[in-house]
């Protein structure tokens, strides 16, 4: 059964990734309004230490999604490293190993999601005391429990992300995204207002958890997919045979959770570090930036994820002509839409800051710094998702690596110097072009028989010749 990514599926990746990453954004003008900076920057740190959470599946959800995808494509077996490459005409779901890898996964996340409940509320709790005993009150101690609820549950059922995504069932999965973030866009903006001040917001994200999860299976009982496909009987899976599958997965599933845990520290590490270093005040600045180009980044790469699974069926059909349209496609979208919306909020976003009267200012610098490191990151860790769908990971290595060295020179930096945060920003793209910033896109291009000029001018006569928008 062909993965085929249709215009709705793209339209509402958009709607779904637009909201998951923008949702704070979004909220902007009434958070900076109504939070104090110290609060705001307590809430930056509740979000990356629940950033932090997500990597205690070590690397089991991208592994997991690609599986899935293998036995929707008809592979007959699970292998630890690549795949076997099935016939293009002959691509029916393999279910009964479809069901293994699900039945498996959901065992697992909720192991994951019973330790990392335990470890929010101990290590966790301590270092929220640690960084805000001089403005704890009862209130944050209470938003603190309630967010680390919200990322239980958020970790419990994230086997229905991995499947919904391994067979490119988007429309459905960015609808709950959709619904289950204006729920708590609407909740934040309610409680904000009736003075819950940072308990508002954790009440809102614990509550969007829930009504994403419940519409999830919601369509899952009702998809028309799953009830055309003859699953075999639950019965079938025991403890056994779920280990047996975790055990195939693992392989590849540890390197990719390293892997997934060096970008976590290049990505989040510096608002860790800033917030022992700088304090609070200084990390809601930076926080913002980082928050901005988060969501300019996310939003660029919307069209690549969307084609990810294709890219996948690409490979196990050997299609290497589908696999460099895909591919060239995606990250063209990608390089374009990353200058623009960086523009776009420049001259647009900051002045609004500003007529809001925010009480958090961004600083231009900084955001373009941290835009040239997050452009240049993300170039390659799509190089990295292309070469993954083919079940290898020649670069584990190289990013666990150049990760820990980021931290050791950002440490060293704030620690011995006057950098401050630019510093912070610089370490981690001094190491990161060393090596993994031209060594792994240069791989691809090398693979597709192509570079960064082509595969622009490839997309730009697609879209002629597939739009007609020469007549226009």
């Amino acid at each position: 059964m062909n993965i085929k990514i249709t215009n709705k599926d793209i339209v509402w990746n958009y709607l779904g990734y637009g909201i998951t990453f923008g949702i704070n954004v979004i909220l902007l003008p009434l958070v900076l309004h109504f939070l104090s900076e110290e609060e705001l920057g307590l809430w930056y740190v509740f979000t990356s230490i629940g950033a932090l959470v997500t990597l205690f599946d070590f690397g089991f959800a991208p592994q997991i999604a690609r599986n899935i995808t293998y036995a929707f494509s008809g592979a007959t077996e699970l292998l630890k490293i690549g795949y076997k490459e099935s016939d293009k005409q002959q691509q029916t779901p393999n279910t009964k190993l479809l069901m293994e890898i699900v039945s498996a996964s959901k065992f697992l996340y909720f192991v994951i999601a019973i330790l990392s409940l335990l470890i929010l509320l101990s290590f966790g709790t301590y270092y929220i005391f640690r960084i805000s005993d001089d403005i704890l009150s009862k209130n944050y101690l209470i938003s603190w429990v309630i967010f680390s609820f919200g990322c239980f549950l958020n970790l419990k059922y994230s086997y229905f992300n991995a499947l919904y995504r391994g067979i490119g069932q988007f429309v459905e999965l960015n609808k709950s995204i959709v619904f289950s973030r204006a729920i708590q866009l609407i909740s934040s903006i309610i409680l904000l207002k009736f003075g819950f001040g940072i308990l508002a917001v954790s009440i809102a994200y614990t509550t969007n958890t829930v009504v994403f999860r419940l519409l999830l299976l919601l369509f899952y009982k009702r998809s028309d997919l799953f009830h055309n496909i003859d699953f075999p009987k639950k019965k079938e899976y025991n403890l056994a045979s779920k280990i047996n599958t975790l055990r195939i997965i693992w392989y590849n599933a540890w390197r990719d959770g390293l892997v997934t845990v060096s970008y976590y520290i290049v990505s989040q590490s510096n608002v860790l570090i800033s917030s022992y270093y700088f304090g609070l005040s200084a990390t809601a600045s930076y926080a913002l930036s980082v928050q901005i180009i988060t969501f300019i980044t996310s939003s660029s790469t919307i069209i690549f994820g969307s084609l990810q699974p294709a890219i996948s069926q690409a490979s196990i059909a050997n299609d290497f002509e589908g696999k460099k349209h895909l591919f060239s496609l995606g990250w063209s979208f990608y390089f374009i839409l990353f200058i623009i919306l960086l523009l776009i909020f420049y001259f647009f976003g900051i002045p609004l800051l500003s007529l809001i009267q925010s009480n958090t200012t961004i600083n231009p610098l900084i955001l373009f710094l941290y835009a040239i490191f997050m452009l240049l990151t993300t170039n390659f860790n799509l190089s990295a998702s292309y070469i993954s769908a083919s079940n290898k990971l020649p670069y584990a290595k190289s990013f666990i690596i150049s990760a820990l060295l980021s931290v050791i020179l950002a440490l060293i930096f704030a620690r011995f110097t006057k950098t401050n945060i630019y510093g912070l920003i610089i370490a981690h793209l001094i190491v990161q072009s060393l090596y993994n910033n031209w060594k792994w896109p240069l791989y691809v291009f090398k693979e597709l028989d192509t570079n960064p000029f082509k595969m622009i001018k490839y997309s730009y006569n697609y879209l002629i010749l597939k739009y007609n928008l020469n007549k226009l």
